[in-house]
């Protein structure tokens, strides 16, 4: 069985592959955006 912290360290990982990829499909991240709230600083 995993771990909390064998947990964490696979998706911190698995988080830095996936955000340093392409954005494949720029109209469905384009409206994820749209209805996503930003937080102001």
């Amino acid at each position: 069985m995993f771990s909390t912290a064998n947990d964490a360290r696979f998706w911190d990982r698995t988080a830095r592959k996936y955000a340093a990829g392409p954005i494949t499909d720029m109209a469905g991240y384009e409206r994820t955006l749209e209805r996503t709230p930003l937080s102001e600083g």
